[in-house]
This record gives structure tokens, C-alpha cells and sequence, in this order.
């Protein structure tokens, strides 16, 4: 017997975190399987953005991922399901994440988006004045992912995604559809899908 659900009927509470490079298509993908799933989302960006103006780039960064494991947290409290879209660009940002997950008994399933580096250039460069000032955009974006790559082997490993210790990976390539990324995806969760 088919043990999937109709699509759009909620998934049992699950954290999906979905990482990768700027311009990978995650916040993309992350809302459109927030929507699939009517679960809510959590767009580490924004958080980083609220918190630009009065800290530096560093400061910010580190209090949007605390901000994000509360706001998580008090989702899976509810026992409800959440995508967080982040780049999780070191393996010790996705730590206590992978933590709640566990001490809530709910799977973490990490979506880690992939794409060839030239499509990343493009895409910074093409949304030039549509995202927010903590991201990417336009030639300097560009200049500044460069930079980053050269500089941070923590980054040039989101190239390379490798599994995670407590967390179910899936790497997907977002050189494809939208619509054949979130199927991928959504039979994926289901696939994980418990009891």
C-alpha cells in the first residue's frame, strides 16, 4: 500500500534546513516547500537584515541564527513543522539545530542546494536591487562570492556537500525547474516521513 499523503496535507513536525551559497536557490526552494507543506518559514536574511543597521556584519550574522533556533524552537514546541532558510555556511551553525531536532524527537532533514559556480555569478549579478542589503547582488556580489571562496574554506566546503551527523541529507542541484526541485523534495520528505 502507498504510504504517501495527498499533496499539501502537512508533514508531521519536521525541521527542514535548507543550506547552500548565496544565489544556490535556497530561500527559492525554501519557500516554495514551505508552501507545499504549509509550514512555516524562517528567512535567516531577514533576521540579519533587522539586525544590520545597529550591529556589525559579524554580530548580526551570529545573532540571526540565535534568533532563528528560538524562533524554531517555539515552532516544534507547538509541534509544529519548520523550513529554515540559511546558509548554515559553517557545520557548528547547523550543531544546535540538529540538537533541537533531537531533543524534540523530530526529524532534520537537510536540504543542501548545489548549482554550478557560473550560475551562482549570474544569478547574483541578475537580482541587483531585488533582495535585501545582507545579500549578494549585482557585480560587487559577485566580487564579494569570489572573495569569500578564495578566503573561506568553511564556504568553498558548500561546493561540496557532505552528510551531517544527525540529519538526513539530500543535495539538490537547482539548475532544474522549480517545479522538479520541490517534486525531488517532496517525495523525499515523504519518503523520511514517520509513523
Amino acid at each position: 500500500m502507498d504510504q504517501r499523503e495527498p499533496p499539501g496535507r502537512p508533514l508531521r513536525a519536521n525541521l527542514i534546513l535548507v543550506r547552500g551559497l548565496p544565489a544556490s536557490g535556497k530561500s527559492t526552494l525554501a519557500r516554495a516547500v514551505a508552501g507545499t507543506n504549509r509550514l512555516a518559514i524562517l528567512d535567516r536574511d531577514i533576521l540579519k537584515a533587522s539586525a544590520a543597521g545597529y550591529l556589525d556584519d559579524v554580530e548580526a550574522g551570529e545573532l540571526s541564527y540565535a534568533q532563528l533556533l528560538l524562533l524554531a524552537e517555539q515552532q516544534l514546541a507547538l509541534t509544529l513543522g519548520v523550513v529554515i532558510d540559511a546558509p548554515f555556511t559553517k557545520h557548528d551553525q547547523l550543531t544546535p539545530f540538529i540538537a533541537l531536532g533531537r531533543a524534540r524527537s523530530v526529524l532534520v532533514r537537510l536540504i543542501h542546494c548545489v548549482v554550478a559556480l557560473d550560475v551562482l555569478q549570474e544569478r547574483i549579478r541578475q537580482r541587483d536591487g531585488q533582495v535585501t542589503s545582507v545579500q549578494w547582488s549585482g557585480e560587487s556580489g559577485v566580487a564579494k562570492l569570489t572573495t569569500r571562496l578564495e578566503e573561506d574554506a568553511a564556504a568553498r566546503s558548500l561546493l561540496f556537500p557532505q552528510p551531517v551527523g544527525g540529519s538526513d541529507l539530500l543535495v539538490l542541484d537547482t539548475i532544474q525547474p522549480l517545479e522538479r526541485c520541490v517534486e525531488i523534495v517532496q517525495d523525499w520528505l515523504v519518503s523520511g516521513r514517520q509513523g
